[in-house]
């Protein structure tokens, strides 16, 4: 039986769906063949219609394609998941940036293939026609999120305006049904805006031909004294990098129109940070490392599904190494109620989720 039916259009018609959704991806097999199915369909639908499906078809279809993003073709990256995927991803609590830079990683393993890549996904961005939702009966398209984006970035230190722009921002991306936020991850609104901005503003502001030397840096900053760009708070990309010689220039990337800033660093045993501002004066970078952001238990059960498999009847095979993972997150997150995620019922014999 077909899990795309097209009449889901009240919110117990999701819940229901959703149970239906979780036990499908608890086994890898029926999971692949679930996106298969709605890949299908949307790979082939009109970009404009994405929102009609948002808020449950869409939004499955975003977990799976993201959950293993390193299986994704390189025309499905450009077309789907960075074109149109990126503020669903956000919503679901997804490290965006983070499994993008994996991604380029993992499929090219020569710079001019991860070149012409990110090229054509940058392209893909700016000119995509993907349709979020409605506002005032109006559709919100990805464009309109990126001028966004681009107006607030060059409005410079007018921090009153900045501030309207960007709740204009999360009215455009979060949706509006309230029932809805027991679905997406547990953030707070500007922490969705600053991620999102985060990697758009990567796309705007990156030379192609320096995203090669920025992939490495991030994957293996020790080797070049640097921090990876997800151990940074910030709200722009501080860290592209572009090889000259024997040394790395560090440049930010930043929205288009936006005055460049660039920062070197020597690519010597003992390395040095400088940032080079106009004047040529030097000052020092100072970033304070982020804290973890709290995944939901949902992503939390998604990660495990992710690195353990579960066998035809749903149940887990590497129990022990489930019950490890979930005192790891407890731990991490100082939230004892996460080990009991998973436990055993004496009732029915087996381990059983809690989510």
């Amino acid at each position: 039986m077909a899990f795309f039916d097209k009449t889901i259009n009240t919110p117990e018609a999701i819940e229901r769906k959703e149970k239906e959704y979780m036990e499908l991806i608890s086994n890898k097999e029926s999971a692949k063949k679930l996106w298969l199915e709605l890949h299908e369909y949307f790979s082939n639908s009109n970009p404009r219609n994405d929102f009609v499906f948002y808020n449950s078809y869409w939004r499955w279809y975003t977990d799976l394609t993201w959950s293993g993003l390193n299986d994704v073709s390189q025309e499905d990256f450009v077309n789907i998941v960075i074109a149109r995927q990126l503020p669903m991803a956000t919503l679901l609590g997804f490290d965006v940036f983070k499994k993008i830079i994996w991604y380029l990683n993992f499929v090219c393993p020569e710079a001019r293939e991860m070149e012409s890549l990110f090229y054509k996904a940058r392209e893909a961005l700016l000119n995509s026609e993907s349709a979020i939702g409605q506002r005032q009966n109006k559709e919100i398209t990805m464009s309109d999120i990126i001028k966004e984006i681009t107006l607030i970035e060059n409005r410079g230190e007018d921090a009153m305006e900045a501030a309207e722009l960007n709740m204009k921002l999360s009215e455009m991306i979060i949706p509006e049904e309230k029932y809805m936020s027991a679905y997406y991850a547990d953030l707070e609104p500007e922490e969705i805006i600053a991620k999102l901005k985060y990697v758009i503003n990567f796309f705007l502001g990156m030379n192609p031909s320096d995203v090669w030397s920025f992939v490495e840096v991030s994957l293996f900053p020790r080797e070049y004294g640097e921090k990876a760009p997800w151990e940074i708070e910030s709200e722009e990309i501080k860290e592209p990098v572009e090889k000259v010689g024997e040394k790395i220039l560090l440049k930010t990337a930043e929205p288009i129109m936006s005055a460049e800033k660039t920062a070197s660093v020597s690519k010597e045993a003992e390395i040095k940070k400088e940032i080079e501002i106009k004047d040529e004066k030097k000052i020092e970078n100072i970033i304070e490392e982020t804290k973890p952001i709290k995944p939901s238990t949902k992503e939390i059960k998604r990660m495990i599904l992710e690195r353990f498999p579960a066998d035809a009847d749903g149940q887990m095979e590497n129990i022990e190494g489930v019950l490890a993972m979930l005192e790891s997150f407890a731990d991490e997150y100082e939230d004892a109620k996460i080990k009991e995620m998973y436990y055993f019922d004496e009732t029915e014999g087996k381990f059983k989720w809690n989510v």
